[in-house]
């Protein structure tokens, strides 16, 4: 009994148009996410979509979880998200600081005239590391002239200079039964209302930015803040989650660093561009193996051809 041939290429083809749909669906849902409609009567919104001016705070803190208002880097009163801003600090650091080189930043945004700190909890908060530890890194210098001997084997630590920090439109609304599972954790199914979503930008900050922090404790610290894309905010948040996987395998911080590079030093259509080409490549190198068996499987004498051939 004759079993019929499979069409492998036919097979192969679909497969991957399947896998290209696939994959388009992915970034639509990503970019587009299922938002509640007016007919809904379950829906989250943010806890204050109704207001549009606010006050940005940026509040340095030895400990990760509380705050202290004292500690003040920088604030904006009656903002407007929309619009955002960018402004760089001169800093004097406290001796406290100093002493325990461990210093957090503290974003904050809160209604315009409110207390950041009422209820101990503001509307919107986000805790990053302002202060990483390393040995410093080699100075580059001119071969012409004289190299100066550099002791990089004392871990130290340094000040990030650039904190960059991102806010969700809080008009948009979510349907209670379909929502990005992103933002569960902000989600408070008792009152139907979330956290405005801060986000401060981890990606484009390596570690290769960063400077010693001298004794003086005199830094500086360009805070820029600015609206954020739903579709672009969820990427991001994926690349991070790749990226502590990453670090949960053993990757050290400087080939952490490498990869961030690839995705910030690089226009994200590119990328996104270069995915669609290697995969259209890897389809084109299997048809084209395919097409070398067939060729070969139907040859019914060799005798006349030379050893190299399959070899080429």
């Amino acid at each position: 009994m004759k079993f019929p041939s499979i069409p492998w290429g036919n097979l192969a083809f679909g497969l991957f148009i399947l896998y290209i749909v696939n994959s388009i669906n992915v970034f639509y849902t990503l970019y587009y996410p299922p938002l509640c409609n007016e007919e809904s009567k379950s829906c989250f919104s943010a806890v204050f979509s109704d207001d549009k001016l606010y006050d940005f705070y940026v509040v340095a803190s030895t400990d990760s979880y509380n705050l202290q208002t004292q500690n003040i880097i920088t604030s904006k009163k009656n903002i407007n998200i929309s619009v955002g801003f960018e402004e760089t600090v001169n800093i004097i650091l406290e001796k406290k600081f100093l002493k325990n080189n461990t210093i957090f930043g503290h974003v904050l945004v809160v209604k315009a005239g409110s207390n950041p700190m009422s209820n101990n909890k503001p509307s919107a908060h986000y805790t990053t590391s302002l202060v990483s530890f390393k040995v410093p890194d080699v100075v580059r210098v001119n071969l012409m002239e004289a190299i100066t001997a550099v002791d990089n084997s004392t871990v130290i630590a340094h000040w990030r200079p650039r904190l960059i920090a991102h806010i969700l439109d809080p008009d948009l609304k979510f349907d209670s039964k379909n929502y990005p599972g992103e933002f569960r954790r902000m989600m408070n199914r008792k009152s139907m209302t979330y956290n405005p979503v801060i986000y401060v930008d981890q990606l484009s900050h390596t570690r290769r930015h960063d400077t010693p922090l001298t004794a003086s404790g005199a830094v500086n610290l360009t805070v820029s803040f600015s609206p954020i894309t739903i579709g672009k905010l969820r990427i991001w948040m994926q690349f991070e989650e790749a990226i502590r996987n990453l670090k949960d395998l053993g990757f050290g911080d400087d080939d952490v660093d490498e990869i961030k590079s690839i995705f910030t030093d690089t226009n994200m259509y590119f990328l996104v561009l270069t995915f669609f080409v290697s995969v259209f490549h890897l389809l084109f190198d299997f048809l084209a193996f395919k097409n070398d068996i067939s060729f070969w499987k139907k040859e019914k004498s060799t005798d006349c051809d030379s050893a190299l051939i399959p070899l080429l």
